[in-house]
């Protein structure tokens, strides 16, 4: 039986002069008992708790590295952090690669602001790496275990808003500390002058809150600590973090309305990894049914690709939020929006789930879309002609992807028949994937069409100005030379560069924003040559100011009144609020999209790389984890009208594609 290493972490009793909180004790005796309940008959349970005076910063780094890290490949490691959040300066060797200067912090017992350091998001970096890769003796581990991370305190060190509900009326948030950290002091001295990489470990985040939103405290427990553990034993454990993640947001906004959790997929996690588990759903398209001032919708729409068909309506299976995916109803596609569909429902399923939303149940349903009308996708298709048509005829089209064997399609994918071998290549003739699997031929081709379909996304309506007054750029670190073009909103970007040692060609993106008086969600994903889809940061949001008297208009719906406001560089760089004097520069406020430089490197052998940047912008939230994707194959050496009821059309995409040579 594989085993679930835990180490659950709860502070109430902080000393001053930060504040006492009151549920994380009971966060963690909760998190506790749902493990050794629910979990006994799947792990041999090895879990640990670090409470109140136990959790000083000395314990909590010795248990990752003495308890957490014994988990070997077929293991499970779930580290919990209840507490406060806060924010710290960082050492001055990291300001060159992060424009905030600041870590984001977990309190730990007896931090106190000039006596002791807090544990930094780089060394929390560090202790999930070395659980991933060795064991407490050093010994190097074949294979990473599957690693869950979850927080509930706040990063931004920001308590100014008000609390809405009379039940959570504490927050998990300290000011940030003003003492600059030493270099030598991360991570018993794992940063050297030389050594300034942040490592990067395979693993799940789950995060209490949005960087820019606060996390509730209650004598109850904290609000996403409460949802989570509600969601999962609501799930049987039988569910993908995809869907815990619905289940949980549904949870806590249930208790605190303005609190929406994160979940972060980290190098290339897939988010249809069942919970705690290695093992990944083979359900494809399917997204969030929810019910809403009187309609059913499905959270699909234009911007996953969706293309309006006039008169034509999509099928859809509702389905159970959990691994059997359960058929419970059927629905159909009536009126296609931008980030989300309005569904006619089945009479009988609609009257019961609707009753059981408005009275409270909390109810998560899965549109399973079967058929799609996207555009068609054509797949070259060669080999012995007996055996081609054999394949032909055992071909099940999905997705609107059809084999052809004449080069008039387009040709983005090559099948290649040899007998039992089946090999894949890209549109320049490169070797993608090969196997003897139809299954996981036709995985593959799926995952290739998506990622060009993603590739080519963009908002065709001329409505839609939302791109009107941003400029998206690459700032590029260490190159030898640089070119680029511009078509439309695409740019490409030539650059030359040469490797010294272990150098990489850094890269930083940026937004300017001329218009300050609406909303922005920016959502940034690399798309490497492997065909793998990666969102390093999640969201950057944007808080418009629409009145112009200073207060963004989030703040004013929430009830917050900011008196004092500071640069954009002075904020997390998940939000920024802004004054107009931050407008002054010719090409308007500059946003960091990333938070510190990534570095991009060569595989072996690799003289030259071709990899793309997509940006979409948009009003509103998006659940960006829906067009996240692993590699196929071998992975690269390192890179990582006016209707209430309809979204407006409000979304646009920039793209850069990202040519580097390497030079020797």
């Amino acid at each position: 039986m594989k085993s679930l290493f835990a180490l659950i972490v709860g502070i109430n009793d902080y000393q001053h002069p930060y504040k006492k909180l009151k549920g994380c004790v009971k966060d963690a005796n909760n998190i506790k008992e749902y493990i050794n309940t629910s979990l006994k008959d799947q792990f041999s349970l090895k879990v640990e708790s670090l409470i109140d005076k136990n959790a000083t910063y000395i314990n909590v780094m010795e248990r990752f590295e003495k308890h957490l890290s014994k988990a070997g490949p077929d293991d499970v490691v779930w580290f919990h952090f209840s507490g406060h959040g806060s924010q710290a300066w960082s050492a001055p060797e990291f300001h060159i690669s992060d424009a905030s200067k600041k870590d984001q912090t977990m309190l730990c017992y007896a931090s106190l602001p000039n006596e002791s350091y807090n544990l930094a998001d780089k060394e929390l970096a560090v202790l999930i790496y070395k659980v991933a890769n060795f064991y407490p003796n050093g010994n190097k581990k074949e294979n990473p275990p599957h690693i869950l991370i979850s927080l509930d305190c706040c990063h931004s060190g920001s308590g100014t808003r008000v609390l809405r509900s009379s039940s959570y009326n504490g927050i998990r948030s300290a000011n940030t500390v003003a003492r600059e950290r030493v270099l030598s002091s991360y991570a018993n001295g794992y940063y050297t002058a030389i050594n300034l990489a942040i490592p990067f470990a395979p693993h799940i985040n789950i995060s209490a809150c949005r960087r820019h939103e606060i996390a509730g405290d209650s004598t109850n427990g904290g609000a996403f600590s409460t949802g989570l553990v509600k969601a999962l034993k609501a799930s049987k454990n039988d569910i993908t973090y995809a869907d815990l993640y619905l289940r949980t947001r549904a949870e806590v906004r249930k208790i605190r309305r303005f609190q929406n959790p994160k979940f972060s997929f980290l190098a290339e996690m897939n988010p249809y990894t069942y919970f705690l588990s290695q093992k990944k759903s083979k359900h494809a398209a399917e997204y969030e049914v929810y019910f809403q001032g009187g309609r059913w919708y499905i959270k699909y729409g234009i911007i996953h690709g969706l293309i309006k068909a006039p008169h034509k309506k999509i099928n859809v299976e509702l389905l159970t939020a959990n691994k059997k995916k359960k058929k419970i109803g059927a629905a159909q596609i009536i009126d296609i929006g931008t980030l989300r569909s309005t569904l006619e429902m089945d009479l009988k399923f609609s009257i019961k789930s609707m009753f059981s939303t408005l009275f409270g149940a909390t109810r998560i349903y899965i549109g399973a879309i079967r058929s799609l009308p996207v555009k068609k996708e054509f797949v070259l298709i060669s080999g012995n002609d007996n055996e081609v048509n054999q394949y032909i005829n055992n071909w099940s089209s999905f997705e609107n992807i059809e084999l052809t064997q004449t080069e008039n399609g387009i040709k983005n994918i090559e099948l290649k028949v040899e007998g039992e071998i089946k090999t894949l290549k890209n549109d320049v003739g490169d070797k993608v994937f090969a196997s003897q699997d139809q299954d996981e031929i036709a995985t593959a081709i799926l995952q290739m069409t998506r990622w060009h379909r993603f590739l080519e996304l963009d908002n065709t309506d001329p409505l839609s100005i939302i791109a009107e007054g941003l400029s998206f750029e690459l700032f590029l670190h260490n190159p030898t030379r640089i070119s680029v073009e511009h078509f439309g909103n695409t740019q490409v970007v030539n650059a030359s560069f040469k490797q010294h040692k272990n150098e990489k060609l850094g890269i930083s993106p940026k937004i300017f924003i001329k218009d300050g008086s609406r909303n922005y969600f920016f959502y940034l994903f690399y798309m490497d040559k492997d065909y793998s889809i990666t969102c390093h940061e999640e969201e950057t949001i944007f808080r418009g100011d629409f009145d112009g008297d200073g207060v963004t208009d989030m703040d004013e719906k929430t009830g917050t009144k900011i008196t004092d406001h500071l640069k954009a560089d002075d904020y997390n760089k998940a939000e920024v609020t802004f004054t107009h004097l931050d407008f002054q520069n010719e090409k308007g406020l500059e946003l960091d999209l990333w938070k510190d430089v990534k570095g991009i490197a060569p595989a072996e052998r690799e003289r030259t790389s071709i990899s793309y940047l997509k940006l979409i912008v948009t009003s509103q939230e998006l659940d960006y984890f829906q067009f996240i994707q692993g590699g196929i194959g071998t992975k690269r050496s390192d890179s990582n009208p006016k209707d209430s009821a309809k979204l407006p059309d409000d979304w646009a995409t920039f793209k850069i594609e990202l040519r580097v040579k390497y030079d020797s």
